[in-house]
């Protein structure tokens, strides 16, 4: 009996593992059809395009060279010789103020051509329709610490560590005329300089050093006639020998304070014939914008492209043109 069981077992379940072996299989041959696909997807649609492609311009290749040369010619004349682009960078360094307030009054300069832009930054409507960008820039620090250099804050992010108070930079671009740009920083001081808060603050400014300057310069009186005093009267004192000796005092203490306080003065002094409230750090210098490597190579790339297409519709216009008449006969 229990013989019979054990076959009765195995022959119901050998149809069930037939079906999950058939199953296995399936998959198999699923797998390898959806690989097969793939591949003649890829050779149909990107080998052959690419062979194509290179054997055309093999044939061409005479043609495409004369199009790269003619490119790069075009690129170089047009740069240089008749829309040439120039542009600027100037960093500033800026004394007792915050420089987030120069960053917001130049952002706040819109360029366009209008009645109203003439005094903009002294430039004419002629010489705004040649800027193509001016834009003011903070400064970021680039550790936790706040002591490793700065780098300029791009408008698309927030300072991960914060914001360097006292720095700005200005980056300017035009077309045709470069002396626009090379009296950006004259015109950029001037209406920095004009701005009423600025003004109020440097003349608070002004007030404080002279106030501080005065107070220095009536101490230092009393301090020289304090010496005097000292210097001039007799000091009745007695030596080993019981004898009395008249000597002059000599307070070394009161000569520091002295020389101190004189250069107290010149430093106030020094402040006094500065009080700018902003100082330019680099030295300004107009560049042009292209580059004969770098722009020339892609320029000369974007123009064998389109020459490579123009050719292609040339050479097969016949079966373009049948192609498109065909669909709409469809």
């Amino acid at each position: 009996m229990e013989k019979k069981e054990q076959v009765e077992k195995q022959e119901t379940l050998q149809p069930q593992q037939n079906e999950f072996a058939n199953q296995d299989k399936d998959r198999d041959i699923d797998l390898i059809d959806l690989i097969v696909i793939i591949w003649k997807f890829f050779v149909k649609y990107i080998c052959k395009p690419i062979e194509f492609c290179f054997r055309f311009g093999l044939r061409k290749w005479w043609i495409l060279v004369i199009i790269a040369i003619a490119g790069y010619a075009f690129s170089y004349c047009f740069n240089i010789f008749w829309v040439p682009k120039f542009e600027t960078s100037l960093s500033y360094n800026v004394k007792y103020m915050h420089a987030d307030i120069f960053v917001g009054e130049l952002n706040s300069i819109i360029l366009d051509v209008n009645p109203n832009t003439e005094n903009c930054l002294g430039y004419t409507i002629d010489e705004l329709r040649n800027i193509k960008g001016l834009r003011a820039y903070m400064y970021e620090y680039t550790d936790s610490t706040r002591t490793s250099s700065q780098i300029r804050l791009d408008d698309s992010k927030e300072a991960k560590y914060g914001i360097f108070p006292n720095r700005f930079s200005v980056e300017a671009s035009c077309i045709s005329d470069p002396e626009i740009l090379r009296s950006l920083h004259e015109r950029i001081y001037k209406h920095i300089t004009s701005m009423p808060y600025v003004v109020a603050q440097k003349n608070e400014r002004i007030k404080s050093i002279k106030s501080s300057l005065s107070d220095l310069n009536v101490e230092l009186a009393k301090l020289d006639s304090l010496r005097n005093i000292e210097y001039f009267t007799p000091t009745l004192s007695m030596n080993l020998n019981g004898q009395i000796v008249e000597s002059n005092n000599k307070n070394s203490d009161l000569s520091n304070q002295i020389i101190s306080t004189k250069n107290n003065i010149t430093s106030l002094e020094n402040a006094l014939q500065n009080t700018e409230v902003i100082e330019l750090e680099n030295t300004p210098i107009v560049k042009r914008l292209y580059n004969p490597i770098t722009n020339g190579i892609k320029h000369t790339i974007m123009f064998v492209a389109l020459g490579f297409v123009i050719l292609l519709c040339i050479e097969y216009r016949k079966l373009i043109y049948a192609y498109i008449v065909g669909d709409k006969k469809k």
